[in-house]
């Protein structure tokens, strides 16, 4: 009985805020609803167990397959909602990783404090203090991701 009370009060918080706009004015509104409330609410009345078998049940159990087929359909639409957001923000991240390490090696290559003579002498020199240099970020982005156009299933579905 206690899910049937969590039930009726939801959806009277539901409606009531729908319905103060167009009934909020009435005089002892304020009042009328807090006796409602206790109605709901004390046990000997057993107002939520009236509400529940006489109105809210037979309404659930005439429209019960509209109602899954609705769930179902909203639990995919958001399901398709999540992963077009899922993709779109690790594309996002993605650029902006490597946007940042353009950045880096553009700062490394400007502050690194070589001249002309300490090239020379690098390639005079059979012992290199440095590894021999990365390929350019853009040509691996390019190679590791060619294909940037994601299609998937919620992509071209517009949303209400």
């Amino acid at each position: 009985m206690n899910l049937c009370i969590m039930i009726i009060v939801a959806l009277f918080t539901v409606v009531e805020k729908f319905a103060d706009v167009f009934i909020g004015w009435l005089p002892l509104y304020g009042e009328m609803k807090l006796a409602l409330f206790i109605y709901l609410w004390y046990p000997k009345t057993k107002g939520t167990g009236y509400v529940y078998d006489n109105v809210l049940r037979p309404y659930a159990s005439k429209h019960e397959n509209d109602i899954d087929t609705k769930f179902q359909e909203w639990r995919t639409r958001a399901w398709d909602l999540a992963i077009f957001y899922w993709q779109n923000c690790t594309e996002l991240g993605q650029s902006a990783t490597f946007q940042v390490l353009d950045f880096l090696t553009a700062q490394h290559t400007k502050f690194s404090g070589k001249t002309k003579n300490s090239k020379k002498k690098e390639k005079e020199s059979p012992i290199t203090l440095y590894p021999p240099s990365a390929p350019p970020l853009p040509e691996i982005r390019a190679s590791l991701f060619q294909n940037s156009e994601h299609n998937f299933k919620g992509k071209n579905k517009k949303w209400i």
